[in-house]
C-alpha cells in the first residue's frame, strides 16, 4: 500500500549486508525498496551514519523520514537521525519498551503505518499552511498512534528535530568527506613507497 501511494521504502538492518538482501529479495519484489543495506562498512545502528545516507541517497530530508523499527536500537537511531519513529509491538521489543525509548509512534499492527503516513500527508498540508513549529506539534500530537508518553516527558520537539537531523548531516557530510582525503592521503603514501 505505501509503495502504492508513492512512498519510498528502505531497509537497513544490523544483520550482514548479503543476508539482508538475500531474505529482502526472497520475500518482497527487488522494486518494492529503494535502498536495501544491511551491515557492511559503516557504523550499525544506532549510529546515524547508514540511515542519513540512505535518506540523502533517496533525496529525502530526515525530518521527511519515517523510521519503522521493533527495537529500542531502532528508536535511537531514528532519535539520532531527527527522524520520527514508529514502534511496532509484534516484533524483538514490547509496547513498553518502545514507548519508554521514545518512539513518537507505537502501533499493534502493520496498517496502522499506513494511517500514519496518512495523517502525517494531512500534517504537512497544515504546516504549509500554519508554518509554526507550535502548531506541527499539536498536529503530530493528535495522531492516534501517537506515544502519549512523550507528552509527559516534554521530549518530544519537532523544532529540534529539525535542528538534530540538520547537524547530523553536516557532521555525516563532514565525516564523509575526512575520510575520503584520508584515503587519498594513505594511497599516496602507499605509491611513493
Amino acid at each position: 500500500n505505501l509503495k502504492m501511494s508513492g512512498i519510498k521504502l528502505a531497509v537497513l538492518s544490523n544483520k550482514q549486508d548479503k543476508f539482508v538482501k538475500d531474505i529482502v529479495f526472497k520475500l518482497f519484489d527487488k522494486k518494492t525498496f529503494t535502498v536495501v543495506e544491511g551491515h557492511d562498512k559503516l557504523p550499525t545502528k544506532p549510529n546515524p551514519t547508514s540511515t542519513l545516507a540512505i535518506a540523502k541517497s533517496m533525496g529525502i530530508k530526515p525530518t521527511e523520514c519515517l523510521f519503522v523499527g521493533d527495537s529500542d536500537v531502532d528508536i535511537k537511531t531514528a532519535q539520532n537521525a531527527g527522524m520520527r519513529s514508529v514502534g511496532v509491538c509484534w516484533g524483538y521489543r514490547g509496547q513498553d519498551v518502545l514507548e519508554n525509548a521514545d518512539a513518537t509512534f507505537v502501533i499493534k499492527k502493520p496498517g496502522d503505518v499506513c494511517e500514519i503516513v496518512e495523517h502525517l500527508k494531512n500534517e504537512a498540508t497544515t504546516r504549509r499552511q500554519l508554518k509554526t513549529n507550535p502548531d506541527m506539534q499539536k498536529a503530530t500530537e493528535s495522531c492516534e498512534h501517537f506515544n502519549k508518553k512523550l507528552l509527559a516527558t516534554g521530549e518530544f520537539n519537532i523544532a529540534s528535530l529539525s535542528a538534530t537531523s540538520e547537524i547530523n548531516i553536516k557532521s555525516l557530510e563532514q565525516a564523509g568527506e575526512n575520510n575520503t582525503k584520508k584515503s587519498k592521503q594513505l594511497k599516496k603514501a602507499k605509491t611513493s613507497k
